[in-house]
């Protein structure tokens, strides 16, 4: 059982540094108060206090009206640190929220290989498809 809590903690580091990464954009700014936050919101999973992130994110509101991108990544950090506190059904909801921005989102091979988030990752994935092939949302 230890190794399954080391792996799931590695691999969360792991996807906390891929959402950082992932605002590696040329016009990216640490002085952008989204961003701020977000980095924030990072820095918290990153140390283990998952429902910190959750908290973080949840209450910038700066976060939410900014770029997609920002929004994305955003949206991502926060189904990690759902999933990650053991809330999958807040872990999927932010997921669909990401998906609804950005339908052909994908996470990375180490991230869907994740197995917590992945298979929840998966499941929003094909019911946002369904979605927009019937035209629900």
């Amino acid at each position: 059982m230890r190794i399954v809590r080391v792996l799931v903690a590695v691999l969360a580091l792991a996807g906390g540094l891929a959402a950082c990464a992932s605002l590696g954009d040329p016009g990216y700014s640490w002085s952008d108060p989204a961003r701020q936050r977000l980095h924030e919101a990072i820095r918290l999973y990153d140390e283990g206090d998952f429902l910190g992130s959750v908290r973080k994110l949840e209450t910038s509101s700066e976060i939410w009206v900014s770029s997609i991108p920002v929004r994305i990544a955003a949206y991502k950090q926060l189904a990690f640190s759902n999933c990650a506190a053991g809330r999958r059904n807040s872990c999927r909801r932010a997921f669909e929220n990401l998906l609804f921005l950005d339908p052909s989102y994908e996470l990375s091979p180490l991230e869907i290989g994740h197995p917590v988030w992945g298979p929840v990752f998966q499941q929003a994935k094909r019911d946002a498809t369904t979605r927009a092939v019937t035209g629900v949302r």
